[in-house]
Protein backbone atom coordinates (compact mmCIF):
# COMPACT_ATOMS: atom_id res chain seq x y z
CA UNK A 1 0.00 0.00 0.00
CA UNK A 2 3.28 2.13 0.16
CA UNK A 3 3.07 5.30 -2.32
CA UNK A 4 0.01 3.32 -3.74
CA UNK A 5 -3.08 5.49 -3.87
CA UNK A 6 -5.39 2.93 -5.70
CA UNK A 7 -4.53 0.23 -3.01
CA UNK A 8 -4.65 3.05 -0.34
CA UNK A 9 -8.53 3.70 -1.04
CA UNK A 10 -9.51 0.43 -1.99
CA UNK A 11 -12.72 0.03 0.22
CA UNK A 12 -11.84 -4.14 1.47
CA UNK A 13 -8.83 -2.23 3.61
CA UNK A 14 -10.21 0.52 4.86
CA UNK A 15 -13.31 -1.76 5.86
CA UNK A 16 -10.50 -3.85 7.67
CA UNK A 17 -8.73 -0.78 9.40
CA UNK A 18 -11.84 0.81 10.57
CA UNK A 19 -13.64 -2.84 11.79
CA UNK A 20 -10.33 -3.39 13.45
CA UNK A 21 -9.91 0.18 14.80
CA UNK A 22 -13.45 -0.06 15.75
CA UNK A 23 -14.13 -3.27 18.11
CA UNK A 24 -10.90 -2.98 19.79
CA UNK A 25 -11.88 0.91 20.70
CA UNK A 26 -15.02 -1.01 22.34
CA UNK A 27 -13.12 -3.50 23.94
CA UNK A 28 -10.28 -1.85 25.42
CA UNK A 29 -13.07 1.02 26.82
CA UNK A 30 -15.19 -1.65 28.41
CA UNK A 31 -12.47 -3.44 30.03
CA UNK A 32 -10.77 -0.37 31.37
CA UNK A 33 -13.99 0.70 32.69
CA UNK A 34 -14.13 -2.24 34.87
CA UNK A 35 -10.43 -1.59 35.55
CA UNK A 36 -11.35 1.39 36.75
CA UNK A 37 -14.28 0.58 39.15
CA UNK A 38 -12.00 -2.59 40.33
CA UNK A 39 -9.28 0.55 41.19
CA UNK A 40 -12.50 2.52 42.57
CA UNK A 41 -13.63 0.05 44.74
CA UNK A 42 -10.25 -0.52 46.50
CA UNK A 43 -8.06 -2.48 44.58
CA UNK A 44 -9.31 -5.30 46.36
CA UNK A 45 -6.67 -8.01 45.40
CA UNK A 46 -9.56 -11.06 45.81
CA UNK A 47 -10.90 -9.42 42.68
CA UNK A 48 -8.08 -8.49 40.75
CA UNK A 49 -8.66 -9.51 36.97
CA UNK A 50 -5.25 -10.08 34.93
CA UNK A 51 -7.03 -11.16 31.72
CA UNK A 52 -9.10 -7.94 31.91
CA UNK A 53 -6.23 -5.94 32.05
CA UNK A 54 -4.35 -7.93 29.65
CA UNK A 55 -7.37 -7.30 27.06
CA UNK A 56 -7.65 -3.38 27.79
CA UNK A 57 -3.08 -3.10 26.79
CA UNK A 58 -3.19 -5.45 23.80
CA UNK A 59 -6.46 -4.03 22.33
CA UNK A 60 -5.67 -0.28 23.10
CA UNK A 61 -2.45 -1.23 21.45
CA UNK A 62 -3.67 -2.53 18.28
CA UNK A 63 -6.43 0.44 18.06
CA UNK A 64 -3.52 2.78 17.97
CA UNK A 65 -1.73 1.24 15.22
CA UNK A 66 -4.16 0.35 13.02
CA UNK A 67 -5.84 4.14 13.53
CA UNK A 68 -2.74 5.88 13.25
CA UNK A 69 -2.28 3.65 9.81
CA UNK A 70 -5.45 4.65 8.77
CA UNK A 71 -5.20 8.51 9.60
CA UNK A 72 -1.64 8.58 7.85
CA UNK A 73 -2.71 6.91 4.58
CA UNK A 74 -5.64 9.45 4.57
CA UNK A 75 -9.00 8.91 2.70
CA UNK A 76 -8.78 9.43 -1.11
CA UNK A 77 -11.90 7.68 -2.31
CA UNK A 78 -15.62 7.96 -1.47
CA UNK A 79 -15.93 4.30 0.34
CA UNK A 80 -12.57 5.02 2.08
CA UNK A 81 -14.22 8.67 3.88
CA UNK A 82 -17.80 6.56 3.73
CA UNK A 83 -16.24 3.90 6.45
CA UNK A 84 -14.23 5.92 8.62
CA UNK A 85 -17.44 8.09 9.10
CA UNK A 86 -19.33 5.20 10.03
CA UNK A 87 -16.04 4.34 12.80
CA UNK A 88 -16.38 8.36 14.18
CA UNK A 89 -19.78 8.40 14.36
CA UNK A 90 -20.63 4.76 16.35
CA UNK A 91 -17.74 5.82 18.60
CA UNK A 92 -19.19 9.85 19.09
CA UNK A 93 -22.65 8.13 20.08
CA UNK A 94 -21.48 5.03 22.02
CA UNK A 95 -19.32 8.00 24.27
CA UNK A 96 -22.04 10.27 24.57
CA UNK A 97 -24.56 7.57 25.93
CA UNK A 98 -22.00 6.83 28.00
CA UNK A 99 -21.77 10.26 29.35
CA UNK A 100 -25.28 10.93 29.34
CA UNK A 101 -26.43 7.82 31.10
CA UNK A 102 -23.08 8.35 33.84
CA UNK A 103 -23.89 12.15 34.41
CA UNK A 104 -27.52 10.55 35.48
CA UNK A 105 -26.59 7.62 37.40
CA UNK A 106 -24.10 9.53 39.40
CA UNK A 107 -26.59 12.50 40.58
CA UNK A 108 -29.12 9.65 41.32
CA UNK A 109 -27.00 8.07 43.21
CA UNK A 110 -25.66 10.95 45.61
CA UNK A 111 -29.21 12.32 45.61
CA UNK A 112 -30.80 8.97 46.83
CA UNK A 113 -27.73 8.79 49.99
CA UNK A 114 -29.23 11.85 51.39
CA UNK A 115 -30.08 11.56 54.25
CA UNK A 116 -33.41 13.59 54.09
CA UNK A 117 -34.84 10.40 52.98
CA UNK A 118 -36.38 9.41 56.75
CA UNK A 119 -39.28 6.88 55.77
CA UNK A 120 -37.13 4.78 53.38
CA UNK A 121 -36.60 1.29 54.94
CA UNK A 122 -33.82 0.50 53.26
CA UNK A 123 -30.91 3.25 51.64
CA UNK A 124 -27.87 2.56 49.80
CA UNK A 125 -24.91 4.54 49.87
CA UNK A 126 -23.23 6.91 47.68
CA UNK A 127 -20.48 4.55 46.67
CA UNK A 128 -22.69 1.44 45.11
CA UNK A 129 -21.21 -0.79 42.77
CA UNK A 130 -23.83 1.76 39.97
CA UNK A 131 -21.61 4.73 41.00
CA UNK A 132 -18.41 2.87 40.82
CA UNK A 133 -19.24 1.81 37.23
CA UNK A 134 -20.88 5.49 36.00
CA UNK A 135 -17.69 7.65 37.24
CA UNK A 136 -15.49 5.82 34.85
CA UNK A 137 -18.16 5.67 32.43
CA UNK A 138 -18.11 9.91 32.62
CA UNK A 139 -14.61 10.23 32.94
CA UNK A 140 -13.95 8.12 29.62
CA UNK A 141 -16.76 9.09 27.93
CA UNK A 142 -15.91 12.39 27.78
CA UNK A 143 -12.25 12.67 25.84
CA UNK A 144 -13.64 9.89 23.83
CA UNK A 145 -16.75 11.55 22.70
CA UNK A 146 -14.59 15.16 22.48
CA UNK A 147 -11.40 13.35 20.23
CA UNK A 148 -14.11 11.55 17.89
CA UNK A 149 -16.34 14.40 17.79
CA UNK A 150 -14.26 17.54 17.57
CA UNK A 151 -11.16 16.57 16.23
CA UNK A 152 -12.17 13.59 13.96
CA UNK A 153 -15.57 14.62 12.64
CA UNK A 154 -14.59 18.55 12.40
CA UNK A 155 -15.95 20.12 9.34
CA UNK A 156 -17.75 17.32 7.73
CA UNK A 157 -21.09 19.18 6.85
CA UNK A 158 -22.04 17.43 3.63
CA UNK A 159 -22.15 13.55 5.63
CA UNK A 160 -25.07 11.78 5.56
CA UNK A 161 -24.07 9.68 8.43
CA UNK A 162 -23.92 13.08 10.42
CA UNK A 163 -27.05 14.05 9.88
CA UNK A 164 -28.59 10.75 10.98
CA UNK A 165 -25.94 10.89 13.96
CA UNK A 166 -27.69 14.46 14.05
CA UNK A 167 -31.35 13.50 14.38
CA UNK A 168 -31.97 10.18 15.48
CA UNK A 169 -29.72 9.62 17.88
CA UNK A 170 -28.87 13.13 19.73
CA UNK A 171 -31.54 15.66 18.92
CA UNK A 172 -34.38 13.36 18.92
CA UNK A 173 -32.91 10.96 21.46
CA UNK A 174 -31.64 14.00 23.81
CA UNK A 175 -35.91 15.23 23.10
CA UNK A 176 -37.56 11.95 23.86
CA UNK A 177 -35.10 11.84 26.95
CA UNK A 178 -36.26 15.07 28.46
CA UNK A 179 -39.88 14.80 27.09
CA UNK A 180 -40.43 11.21 29.26
CA UNK A 181 -38.54 12.37 32.61
CA UNK A 182 -40.83 15.47 32.05
CA UNK A 183 -44.27 13.66 32.28
CA UNK A 184 -42.65 11.84 34.86
CA UNK A 185 -42.10 14.58 37.08
CA UNK A 186 -45.65 16.17 36.36
CA UNK A 187 -47.40 12.72 36.75
CA UNK A 188 -45.66 12.39 39.84
CA UNK A 189 -46.46 15.75 41.34
CA UNK A 190 -50.10 15.68 40.20
CA UNK A 191 -50.20 12.15 41.66
CA UNK A 192 -49.09 13.73 45.26
CA UNK A 193 -51.52 16.55 44.64
CA UNK A 194 -54.54 14.43 43.80
CA UNK A 195 -53.53 12.72 47.29
CA UNK A 196 -52.63 9.37 45.88
CA UNK A 197 -49.50 9.14 47.52
CA UNK A 198 -47.69 10.94 50.60
CA UNK A 199 -44.36 11.09 52.54
CA UNK A 200 -40.37 12.14 51.49
CA UNK A 201 -39.93 8.95 49.88
CA UNK A 202 -42.78 9.38 46.61
CA UNK A 203 -40.15 12.34 45.78
CA UNK A 204 -37.14 9.70 44.79
CA UNK A 205 -38.20 9.85 41.20
CA UNK A 206 -36.67 13.65 41.31
CA UNK A 207 -33.13 12.08 41.64
CA UNK A 208 -33.42 10.79 38.20
CA UNK A 209 -36.00 12.92 36.41
CA UNK A 210 -34.04 16.05 37.05
CA UNK A 211 -30.42 14.85 35.93
CA UNK A 212 -32.51 13.16 32.93
CA UNK A 213 -34.53 16.58 31.90
CA UNK A 214 -30.91 18.47 32.04
CA UNK A 215 -28.78 16.25 30.34
CA UNK A 216 -31.09 15.21 27.26
CA UNK A 217 -32.25 19.48 27.54
CA UNK A 218 -28.44 19.85 27.06
CA UNK A 219 -27.96 17.22 23.96
CA UNK A 220 -30.74 18.26 22.37
CA UNK A 221 -30.02 22.43 22.74
CA UNK A 222 -26.39 21.80 21.75
CA UNK A 223 -27.10 19.48 18.98
CA UNK A 224 -29.81 21.72 17.49
CA UNK A 225 -27.77 24.95 17.52
CA UNK A 226 -25.32 22.98 16.12
CA UNK A 227 -27.35 21.61 13.24
CA UNK A 228 -28.42 25.13 12.35
CA UNK A 229 -25.45 26.58 12.22
CA UNK A 230 -24.12 23.71 9.53
CA UNK A 231 -27.28 24.45 7.55
CA UNK A 232 -26.51 27.96 7.84
CA UNK A 233 -22.72 27.48 5.84
CA UNK A 234 -24.30 24.92 3.49
CA UNK A 235 -27.18 27.31 2.06
CA UNK A 236 -29.06 24.02 -0.02
CA UNK A 237 -28.89 21.87 3.38
CA UNK A 238 -30.35 25.17 5.52
CA UNK A 239 -34.43 24.49 4.95
CA UNK A 240 -34.22 20.70 5.07
CA UNK A 241 -32.43 20.43 8.12
CA UNK A 242 -35.31 22.69 9.95
CA UNK A 243 -38.03 21.03 8.18
CA UNK A 244 -37.26 17.30 9.29
CA UNK A 245 -36.40 19.13 12.91
CA UNK A 246 -40.23 20.61 13.16
CA UNK A 247 -41.85 17.58 11.68
CA UNK A 248 -40.19 15.06 14.19
CA UNK A 249 -41.07 17.42 17.39
CA UNK A 250 -44.28 17.57 15.89
CA UNK A 251 -44.35 14.04 15.70
CA UNK A 252 -43.29 13.57 19.15
CA UNK A 253 -46.00 16.10 20.60
CA UNK A 254 -48.72 14.32 18.50
CA UNK A 255 -47.87 10.78 19.96
CA UNK A 256 -47.38 11.96 23.58
CA UNK A 257 -51.14 14.18 23.01
CA UNK A 258 -52.55 10.65 21.55
CA UNK A 259 -51.44 8.72 24.67
CA UNK A 260 -52.82 11.53 26.51
CA UNK A 261 -56.45 11.76 25.13
CA UNK A 262 -56.78 8.19 25.13
CA UNK A 263 -56.52 7.94 28.94
CA UNK A 264 -58.48 10.53 29.23
CA UNK A 265 -61.20 8.94 27.46
CA UNK A 266 -60.80 5.81 29.47
CA UNK A 267 -61.18 7.23 32.71
CA UNK A 268 -64.71 8.86 31.50
CA UNK A 269 -65.83 5.33 29.96
CA UNK A 270 -64.84 3.50 33.23
CA UNK A 271 -67.25 6.13 35.42
CA UNK A 272 -69.81 5.78 32.90
CA UNK A 273 -69.11 1.88 33.40
CA UNK A 274 -68.80 2.37 37.38
CA UNK A 275 -72.09 4.69 37.40
CA UNK A 276 -74.35 2.17 35.86
CA UNK A 277 -73.63 -0.40 38.40
CA UNK A 278 -70.93 -3.04 36.15
CA UNK A 279 -68.72 -4.27 38.86
CA UNK A 280 -65.47 -3.30 38.02
CA UNK A 281 -62.25 -4.86 40.09
CA UNK A 282 -60.56 -1.42 41.25
CA UNK A 283 -59.24 0.07 44.05
CA UNK A 284 -60.67 3.24 45.59
CA UNK A 285 -59.66 6.57 44.04
CA UNK A 286 -58.33 4.70 41.08
CA UNK A 287 -58.99 7.50 39.29
CA UNK A 288 -56.34 9.46 40.47
CA UNK A 289 -53.33 8.25 39.40
CA UNK A 290 -54.84 7.40 35.73
CA UNK A 291 -55.99 11.58 35.68
CA UNK A 292 -52.50 12.40 36.90
CA UNK A 293 -50.98 10.95 33.84
CA UNK A 294 -53.26 11.86 31.48
CA UNK A 295 -52.80 15.29 32.45
CA UNK A 296 -49.55 14.67 32.41
CA UNK A 297 -49.12 13.37 28.93
CA UNK A 298 -51.22 16.21 27.73
CA UNK A 299 -49.47 18.95 29.37
CA UNK A 300 -46.19 18.08 28.07
CA UNK A 301 -47.30 17.08 24.65
CA UNK A 302 -50.15 18.91 23.31
CA UNK A 303 -48.00 22.31 23.88
CA UNK A 304 -45.20 21.04 21.57
CA UNK A 305 -47.14 19.61 19.13
CA UNK A 306 -49.47 23.03 19.02
CA UNK A 307 -45.82 24.82 18.17
CA UNK A 308 -43.87 22.96 16.00
CA UNK A 309 -46.90 21.93 13.85
CA UNK A 310 -47.76 25.78 13.47
CA UNK A 311 -44.50 26.09 12.45
CA UNK A 312 -45.27 23.49 9.61
CA UNK A 313 -48.19 25.27 8.38
CA UNK A 314 -46.68 28.27 8.56
CA UNK A 315 -43.61 27.15 6.56
CA UNK A 316 -46.31 25.39 3.89
CA UNK A 317 -47.80 28.69 3.48
CA UNK A 318 -45.04 30.52 2.54
CA UNK A 319 -43.41 27.43 0.83
CA UNK A 320 -43.77 25.99 -2.60
CA UNK A 321 -43.84 22.68 -4.66
CA UNK A 322 -39.94 21.68 -3.16
CA UNK A 323 -42.23 21.96 0.24
CA UNK A 324 -45.13 20.08 -0.29
CA UNK A 325 -42.99 17.46 -2.06
CA UNK A 326 -40.47 17.47 1.09
CA UNK A 327 -39.49 13.70 1.76
CA UNK A 328 -39.73 14.82 5.87
CA UNK A 329 -43.54 16.14 4.96
CA UNK A 330 -44.60 13.08 2.90
CA UNK A 331 -43.24 10.33 5.70
CA UNK A 332 -45.11 12.27 8.73
CA UNK A 333 -48.28 12.56 6.99
CA UNK A 334 -48.38 8.78 5.63
CA UNK A 335 -47.03 7.24 8.86
CA UNK A 336 -49.95 9.07 10.88
CA UNK A 337 -52.29 8.08 7.61
CA UNK A 338 -51.55 5.17 7.55
CA UNK A 339 -51.33 4.34 11.20
CA UNK A 340 -54.87 5.80 11.75
CA UNK A 341 -56.44 3.93 8.85
CA UNK A 342 -54.70 0.28 10.81
CA UNK A 343 -55.75 1.13 13.68
CA UNK A 344 -59.25 2.12 13.08
CA UNK A 345 -59.24 -0.92 10.53
CA UNK A 346 -58.19 -3.28 13.77
CA UNK A 347 -60.59 -1.51 16.64
CA UNK A 348 -63.46 -1.77 14.05
CA UNK A 349 -63.28 -5.42 14.21
CA UNK A 350 -63.07 -5.71 17.46
CA UNK A 351 -66.41 -3.30 18.25
CA UNK A 352 -68.32 -5.29 15.45
CA UNK A 353 -67.24 -8.77 17.17
CA UNK A 354 -69.05 -7.16 20.08
CA UNK A 355 -72.03 -5.65 19.22
CA UNK A 356 -72.52 -9.34 17.22
CA UNK A 357 -71.40 -11.82 20.32
CA UNK A 358 -73.98 -9.32 22.42
CA UNK A 359 -77.08 -10.00 19.92
CA UNK A 360 -76.53 -13.59 19.36
CA UNK A 361 -76.04 -14.31 22.96
CA UNK A 362 -79.19 -11.41 23.86
CA UNK A 363 -77.00 -9.74 26.67
CA UNK A 364 -76.53 -6.63 25.15
CA UNK A 365 -75.83 -3.68 27.53
CA UNK A 366 -72.85 -2.27 30.12
CA UNK A 367 -70.99 -5.42 29.64
CA UNK A 368 -70.52 -4.49 25.91
CA UNK A 369 -69.15 -1.05 26.64
CA UNK A 370 -66.91 -2.68 29.09
CA UNK A 371 -65.34 -5.29 26.53
CA UNK A 372 -65.47 -2.62 23.93
CA UNK A 373 -64.06 0.44 26.24
CA UNK A 374 -60.49 0.18 24.50
CA UNK A 375 -61.85 0.21 21.07
CA UNK A 376 -63.85 3.03 21.54
CA UNK A 377 -61.38 5.03 23.08
CA UNK A 378 -59.50 4.46 20.00
CA UNK A 379 -62.17 5.31 17.76
CA UNK A 380 -62.28 8.94 19.38
CA UNK A 381 -59.29 9.71 18.92
CA UNK A 382 -57.96 7.78 15.62
CA UNK A 383 -60.86 9.18 13.61
CA UNK A 384 -60.84 12.77 14.00
CA UNK A 385 -57.00 12.20 13.56
CA UNK A 386 -57.49 10.21 10.03
CA UNK A 387 -59.77 13.01 8.49
CA UNK A 388 -57.46 16.08 9.59
CA UNK A 389 -54.37 14.45 8.32
CA UNK A 390 -56.51 13.09 5.24
CA UNK A 391 -57.64 16.50 4.38
CA UNK A 392 -54.27 17.80 4.04
CA UNK A 393 -53.06 14.80 2.11
CA UNK A 394 -55.53 15.45 -0.28
CA UNK A 395 -54.70 18.92 -0.55
CA UNK A 396 -51.26 18.17 -1.52
CA UNK A 397 -52.18 15.76 -3.70
CA UNK A 398 -54.37 18.12 -5.66
CA UNK A 399 -51.40 20.66 -5.62
CA UNK A 400 -49.34 17.48 -8.20
CA UNK A 401 -46.63 16.39 -5.02
CA UNK A 402 -48.12 12.76 -6.32
CA UNK A 403 -46.49 13.52 -9.97
CA UNK A 404 -43.72 12.55 -11.09
CA UNK A 405 -40.96 14.97 -11.86
CA UNK A 406 -38.38 14.40 -14.78
CA UNK A 407 -35.33 15.16 -13.34
CA UNK A 408 -32.47 16.47 -14.87
CA UNK A 409 -28.82 17.33 -14.30
CA UNK A 410 -28.68 20.57 -14.74
CA UNK A 411 -25.36 23.06 -14.15
CA UNK A 412 -25.27 26.94 -14.29
CA UNK A 413 -21.95 28.44 -15.12
CA UNK A 414 -22.09 32.46 -14.09
CA UNK A 415 -20.87 34.79 -11.63
CA UNK A 416 -20.88 34.79 -8.08
CA UNK A 417 -24.54 37.07 -8.92
CA UNK A 418 -25.96 33.41 -10.38
CA UNK A 419 -26.62 32.54 -6.62
CA UNK A 420 -29.64 33.79 -6.56
CA UNK A 421 -30.72 32.53 -9.87
CA UNK A 422 -29.96 28.82 -8.64
CA UNK A 423 -32.31 29.50 -5.69
CA UNK A 424 -35.17 30.47 -7.74
CA UNK A 425 -34.79 27.91 -10.50
CA UNK A 426 -33.84 25.10 -8.21
CA UNK A 427 -37.63 26.10 -6.26
CA UNK A 428 -39.44 26.25 -9.92
CA UNK A 429 -38.28 22.98 -11.06
CA UNK A 430 -38.58 21.35 -7.85
CA UNK A 431 -34.83 19.51 -7.71
CA UNK A 432 -31.63 21.00 -6.77
CA UNK A 433 -29.33 22.44 -9.81
CA UNK A 434 -25.71 22.44 -9.61
CA UNK A 435 -23.97 26.10 -9.57
CA UNK A 436 -19.99 26.53 -11.03
CA UNK A 437 -18.44 30.20 -10.42
CA UNK A 438 -17.15 31.35 -13.87
CA UNK A 439 -13.86 32.85 -13.11
CA UNK A 440 -12.22 35.43 -14.54
CA UNK A 441 -13.07 38.26 -16.86
CA UNK A 442 -16.79 37.62 -16.86
CA UNK A 443 -18.95 38.65 -20.22
CA UNK A 444 -22.06 38.49 -18.38
CA UNK A 445 -24.46 42.66 -19.10
CA UNK A 446 -24.04 45.33 -16.32
CA UNK A 447 -23.26 44.16 -12.79
CA UNK A 448 -24.53 41.00 -12.80
CA UNK A 449 -26.83 38.06 -14.40
CA UNK A 450 -29.22 39.46 -17.34
CA UNK A 451 -32.49 39.75 -16.68
CA UNK A 452 -34.30 35.97 -16.87
CA UNK A 453 -37.89 34.92 -16.94
CA UNK A 454 -37.55 31.76 -14.16
CA UNK A 455 -41.00 30.17 -15.25
CA UNK A 456 -39.88 30.51 -19.27
CA UNK A 457 -36.03 29.05 -18.53
CA UNK A 458 -37.50 26.18 -16.52
CA UNK A 459 -40.17 25.39 -18.86
CA UNK A 460 -37.70 25.56 -21.60
CA UNK A 461 -35.19 23.04 -19.79
CA UNK A 462 -37.89 20.74 -18.82
CA UNK A 463 -38.99 20.78 -22.97
CA UNK A 464 -35.07 20.35 -23.76
CA UNK A 465 -34.13 16.76 -25.06
CA UNK A 466 -31.47 15.21 -23.26
CA UNK A 467 -30.94 14.89 -19.23
CA UNK A 468 -28.06 16.60 -18.63
CA UNK A 469 -28.14 20.84 -19.49
CA UNK A 470 -25.81 23.07 -19.50
CA UNK A 471 -26.41 26.88 -18.83
CA UNK A 472 -24.18 29.52 -19.23
CA UNK A 473 -24.42 32.80 -18.78
CA UNK A 474 -22.78 35.14 -21.79
CA UNK A 475 -23.31 37.96 -23.71
CA UNK A 476 -26.35 39.19 -21.63
CA UNK A 477 -28.35 35.89 -22.38
CA UNK A 478 -28.60 32.23 -21.06
CA UNK A 479 -27.74 29.54 -23.13
CA UNK A 480 -29.02 26.41 -22.56
CA UNK A 481 -26.49 23.30 -24.02
CA UNK A 482 -27.99 19.83 -23.39
CA UNK A 483 -25.03 17.85 -24.01
CA UNK A 484 -24.25 13.65 -23.06
CA UNK A 485 -21.65 11.98 -21.22
CA UNK A 486 -19.26 10.01 -23.11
Amino acid sequence: ARGNQQEIGAWVRKFFLNLVVLITALTSLTGLVEFLSWVMSGVPAASFSAGNLAVVIVSGVIWYYHWRVSETEGHPSQPAQTLRRWYVYVLSAISLIWTASGLVQIVQSAVISLPVWSDVPVQSGFWSTASRFSIPQVILGIPVWYFHWFRMAKGDFASVLRQVYFYLLAISGGAIAALTASTVLVFQVLVWIFGAASGIAHFQFLSWVIPVILVGTGIWGYHLRLVREEAAMVEEKKESAQRVYYYLMAFLGLGTSITGFIILIGILLDLIIHAAGTPLVIAPGWWREQLALCMALLIVGLPIWLYYWKGVLKRVRAGSMPEWRALSRRIFLYFVVGASIVALAAISVNVLYQLISSILQTSFGMETLRNSKWSLQGIVVAAPLLWYYWQILRSDQQRGTEEVIAKKDVTLVAGDSGRELVKALSTRLGYPIRFLVRLGDSRESGSGLPPVDVDSLASEIQATSGDSIMLVADRGEIIVIPYQHE
